[in-house]
């Protein structure tokens, strides 16, 4: 489970990830990397079953570049299922976002439908591609899922960085938008819908996908429904529990 944006305030017992943990309940553990979950008051996190997959060598996150000083940085663990099975990269990238404050020279809006800090989000793109090639392959691992808020449309040219390392975008592939026909999307803006949140997978790993898709819970519910909203604790059900569609991914391994 990949999560962004979760409060960036330690692993103590108090801390948001350990809560959530707890509230998962027993069979949930998360990765832990103390020390280099960035600067910025959220960070990217990482949860799996216990019970159900084995992480295989330590975790990384990329600290360096255009996350040196500021940012999120993605964090990276492989998994296996017990015994003598064929391993799988998770990667969580949260980029920065179409927000306008503070932007400033190359990343001020362009004009070009990107929004602001399209340059940043363009660097930290090629920063992670470049950083997933230098990690050592290990043995019997079949490849490398990307995930998270890229706060870039498919079109984008974050996303187009991607594509040009080989990764593919699975929900776009499958459920591609058209023109007043979307019905896989991660976010709603100004009454237009698509998607900034994406499952990449590496070379040789779409050839495993059983299937990808959005969880539409989110999006297009009304604000005073959210976490943020005085309804929140009178809503039944998963409604709204952030401004943001999660994205699903299925593999067969």
């Amino acid at each position: 489970m990949a999560l962004t944006e979760l409060e960036n305030d330690g692993y103590g017992a108090a801390s948001a990830i350990n809560q959530l943990g707890r509230a998962l309940g027993p069979a949930w553990d998360f990765v832990r990397t103390p020390g280099q979950d960035g600067s910025d008051a959220i960070r990217t996190a990482l949860f799996y079953r216990a019970d159900r997959l084995v992480p295989t060598g330590r975790p990384h996150r990329l600290n360096s570049g255009p996350f040196r000083d500021w940012g999120r940085p993605p964090v990276a663990q492989s998994f296996r299922r017990p015994g003598d099975q064929p391993s799988l990269r998770v990667v969580v990238v949260h980029l920065k976002s179409k927000s306008c404050r503070h932007a400033t020279g190359a990343d001020r809006d362009q004009s070009d439908g990107q929004g602001c800090f399209n340059h940043r989000r363009t660097r930290e793109a090629e920063a992670v591609t470049k950083w997933l090639n230098g990690l050592a392959p290990e043995t019997g691992m079949v490849g490398t899922l990307v995930t998270g808020d890229f706060n870039s449309y498919s079109r984008e040219a974050p996303l187009t960085v991607f594509r040009k390392h080989g990764y593919r975008n699975e929900v776009a592939q499958r459920h591609p938008c058209r023109p007043g026909n979307c019905d896989h999307y991660t976010y709603r803006f100004r009454g237009l819908k698509g998607s900034l949140d994406h499952a990449l997978t590496s070379p040789g790993l779409e050839a495993r996908v059983v299937g990808a898709a959005t969880w539409l819970i989110n999006a297009d519910e009304p604000p005073a429904l959210g976490y943020r909203g005085v309804a929140a604790d009178r809503v039944d059900g998963p409604w709204r529990s952030s401004d943001h569609n999660p994205v699903i991914t299925d593999l067969r391994l």
